[in-house]
């Protein structure tokens, strides 16, 4: 089987998203508001978006579009840069979650080949990466540039054998940790959200807590 060369997407990036600039159809425009916040970006990073796509037209295989559709979703801010900026398209094949890595895999040996797919579950990343189906981004990214201070450390969590795999450019609270607080008293532990609270809710808390819960004597 061949080796299939996509990167992973985690979430839309300035380098990955969709519409062509050239489509002029209302719901291909950006609103009022991503177009002020867009125009805000350009005056004030425009100098660190530099280069032209050599193929304007970037292949993304999903069980989600990013492209505006007929349900009224509007162009993201990402979307809105990536085709004012650089005039970039993104063709979508749009299949089930049960089947996107047998169709990755057809894609690729028919030779239809495709550029990105989603990083949003763990047979992506790490397995992806250390199965070696995926290539590393570093060839075409340099995280050391100016542009991704505000997200180098949210992307270097997610490298493989000294490599990039994943290209985050955004990092938000929308998750939750649900937890008993019943178990968390037996156990002796302070109160998660009382420790968030008081900004001493960490990485290494949550690991602690853990390596002190498991006990395999006692099935947890």
């Amino acid at each position: 089987m061949k080796k299939i060369a996509a990167a992973l997407l985690v979430s839309a990036a300035v380098l990955l998203t969709a519409c062509s600039a050239s489509d002029s159809s209302d719901k291909n425009k950006a609103s009022d508001e991503i177009q002020k916040k867009l125009d805000g970006i350009l005056s004030s990073d425009g100098e660190l978006l530099t280069g032209e796509l050599e193929n304007k037209t970037i292949k993304f295989l999903s069980t989600w579009d990013i492209n505006p559709d007929a349900t009224g979703k509007s162009v993201p801010l990402e979307l809105a840069l990536f085709q004012q900026k650089y005039g970039g398209n993104i063709e979508t094949k749009i299949v089930s979650w049960s089947e996107r890595y047998e169709q990755l895999a057809y894609s690729i040996n028919g030779g239809e080949g495709i550029d990105f797919f989603p990083a949003n579950d763990f047979d992506a990343f790490p397995k992806g990466a250390i199965k070696d189906m995926f290539v590393p981004v570093d060839d075409y990214i340099d995280y050391s540039s100016p542009l991704w201070t505000d997200v180098k450390e949210a992307n270097d969590c997610f490298m493989w054998d000294g490599k990039h795999y994943i290209i985050c450019t955004d990092v938000t609270s929308d998750c939750i940790m649900i937890y008993n607080r019943t178990v968390m008293n037996e156990m002796g532990f302070e109160d998660p959200a009382k420790l968030y609270s008081e900004g001493k809710w960490t990485w290494d808390t949550l690991k602690d807590m853990l390596s002190k819960f498991c006990d395999e004597n006692e099935s947890r």
